[in-house]
């Protein structure tokens, strides 16, 4: 066998240890290299394979089949350091079993389960009696609370004269409800200084001077205040002029005035009102 057709190749395991390098021919299958693995496989491993199927062998990121010869799965040795040739073995081991294996097993899963079947109605039925005693002899001293029987669901009487269809918003279909679009509105000047002055008024606090007029009466009640005002008003200097020189020519013609009582008149200011009302006076 010329040397151009040997090659040197070399196992390397799950935990990073290797085996070989052994030398093959290219015209070696994996089957083969997978045999020559499981004979010398080392001893006190964890995964130990037990036959060929159990093995995978990689190499490049490829899994190598049966069938394929070491020429097949090289790479040009050049790239290779030493031209050694890895392969990385991977172990699953085989779960598959016999026929006789699966019915020894599904005849002892019977078996076990009948077993806990007794059992477990045997506990059941010691269970029940214990629990009747107990019952018969601690008789309850209190009545119980009944349970409510919970109330029956009412079935409407649907019509199917009258089919229920519902609204499909969807496109093509109904619709939309309108929806409140004043926020998105460009309102007018005065309205937006309508809206803020009484935003303005709940928010401060008006002073007396102006929340005065805040207050008004209609034009009706307005009226009838102005002509009982003007019924009541105090007399000017003109007109008390008047009445105090007709009093001295009746007194200088020697006529009885008499004690005439003060006309009643209206009182105003905020101080001689307050000066009134502290002295009683009508």
């Amino acid at each position: 066998m010329p040397e151009e057709d040997l090659v040197d190749v070399k196992f390397r395991l799950y935990d990073g240890s290797d085996i070989g390098p052994f030398r093959y021919s290219s015209a070696s299958t994996v089957e083969m290299l997978k045999a020559r693995i499981v004979s010398e496989w080392p001893k006190g491993k964890t995964i130990v394979p037990k036959v060929v199927n159990e093995i995978k062998l990689i190499s490049f990121g490829k899994i190598l089949e049966n069938n394929k010869t070491i020429g097949q799965c090289r790479a040009p040795f050049g790239e290779l350091a030493g031209g050694v040739m890895v392969m990385h073995v991977v172990v699953q081991p085989s779960l598959a079993k016999s026929k006789t294996e699966k019915m020894e097993d599904s005849r002892k899963c019977a078996c076990s389960c009948c077993i806990m079947f007794r059992g477990s109605l045997r506990s059941a039925i010691s269970e029940a009696v214990q629990c009747d005693h107990r019952a018969a002899a601690m008789a309850p001293e209190r009545g119980g609370k009944v349970t409510a029987t919970p109330a029956k669901k009412k079935i409407k009487a649907i019509n199917p004269l009258f089919e229920k269809r519902p609204k499909q918003f969807g496109i093509g279909g109904a619709l939309p409800p309108r929806r409140d679009m004043h926020w998105f509105v460009k309102w007018p000047k005065v309205v937006q200084i309508q809206r803020k002055k009484r935003i303005l008024k709940q928010r401060l606090k008006v002073p007396p001077a102006l929340n005065q007029f805040t207050k008004t009466l209609d034009k009706n009640l307005a009226t009838s205040l102005f002509k009982m005002l003007l019924k009541y008003r105090p007399k000017d200097k003109a007109a008390k002029k008047e009445r105090l020189l007709k009093k001295a020519q009746a007194e200088a013609e020697g006529k009885d005035v008499g004690t005439a009582k003060k006309p009643i008149v209206m009182k105003y200011g905020l101080n001689h009102v307050s000066y009134l009302i502290e002295q009683f006076t009508e």
